[in-house]
């Protein structure tokens, strides 16, 4: 039986606009997703590296906080980064439908006052002012989503190079 040359056109074209909306909707999924690895404890230090990186590269770029000392500077981006990991997680079982219906507000609910407890309480890092606590971390959140979405990007784009 012959196959016709029109039809398997078709069934490529087809294919091929399928392959793309999957990868439209992967990249949407990358925005929502939580884990940068899929190994935990890469993805913890990834973790630890980005905010230690980001909080002093705001800090030092914006100087809206003052570091005492570098040890509680560590100690407080250690307890930021554990408690938003554990909390994130916990909430990712308890609240999944709420997480994803709010597109992600859950999360800025979640990280204020991980931030107050974890460099307010410790002092690994004192704002002169609430307004510069408001400012470095509208800074910090849009400068770690946008590294954590091309982290994301390269993982996923060799996991996919690998299949």
């Amino acid at each position: 039986m012959k196959k016709d040359p029109e039809k398997h056109d078709i069934d490529e074209d087809l294919l091929n606009e399928l392959e793309e909306e999957i990868r439209k909707i992967s990249r949407f999924h990358l925005f929502f997703s939580y884990k940068l690895h899929p190994n935990l404890g890469i993805h913890v230090l990834l973790m630890f590296l980005i905010n230690t990186i980001l909080f002093g590269v705001i800090q030092g770029i914006t100087t809206m906080g003052v570091v005492d000392n570098l040890l509680t500077y560590i100690l407080s981006v250690s307890l930021f980064t554990m408690l938003e990991i554990i909390i994130k997680v916990m909430a990712l079982f308890i609240l999944p439908k709420i997480r994803f219906e709010s597109v992600g507000i859950i999360d800025l609910v979640i990280i204020v006052p991980l931030v107050y407890v974890s460099f307010i309480l410790v002092k690994g890092i004192t704002f002169a002012s609430v307004w510069h606590l408001v400012g470095f971390m509208i800074l910090f959140l849009a400068l770690r989503f946008i590294v954590m979405y091309y982290i994301k990007l390269y993982f996923m784009n060799r996991r996919r190079s690998k299949l």
